[in-house]
């Protein structure tokens, strides 16, 4: 069709365009439901592991998944013993996805009720806040840190405990 014009693009708007959707292009991917690795399989083994498949063999002869590659480690089975007052008792186990800088985490209480729980360094030091079990003495979350202390909590896990504050007194397990 003669005399019919289409508006012309200039090269600077095709890039400026771009830069608006490169950032979405690179967030959707990161934003699923399924990032959260699994934490303990009963084999009570202790396992690490940079690989992208979804199982890692484990010396107590079962498996740890993810269902995204990790840097982690695991403590599985019985998990850490949390000591505490009379009639309470605790346990936790716990994952470190590094790549998101996250502490995911499993605590289960009987005998008394939660009212918060953190990760202190052996000095006392309270470096991060955790959701505290609930009513039924049980979470499963992960808590967002800084990667220096995810690294940190991976190097020297002995270096930490994990502490949950109830109605009766203090929960404590020690992280390495």
């Amino acid at each position: 069709m003669a005399g019919t014009r289409r508006p012309v693009r200039s090269r600077a708007m095709d890039r400026r365009l771009w830069l608006l959707l490169l950032p979405v292009a690179l967030v959707l991917p990161a934003c699923t439901e399924d990032d959260s690795p699994t934490i303990g399989d009963g084999s009570g083994a202790v396992t690490s592991t940079t690989e992208s498949d979804t199982s890692t063999s484990t010396t107590g002869g079962g498996s740890t998944s993810s269902s995204v590659p990790t840097t982690a480690s695991t403590i599985g089975g019985e998990g850490i013993e949390m000591s505490g007052p009379e009639g309470t008792s605790g346990d936790l186990r716990f994952t470190l996805a590094v790549e998101r800088s996250e502490l995911c985490y499993r605590i289960a209480i009987t005998g008394a009720v939660a009212e918060e729980s953190h990760v202190h360094r052996l000095t006392g030091e309270d470096v991060l806040a955790l959701t505290p079990p609930g009513a039924d003495g049980k979470v499963e979350t992960c808590s967002a840190s800084d990667q220096l202390l995810i690294e940190e909590l991976k190097e020297t896990p002995e270096r930490f405990y994990v502490d949950v504050h109830t109605d009766k007194g203090l929960l404590r397990g020690n992280l390495g």
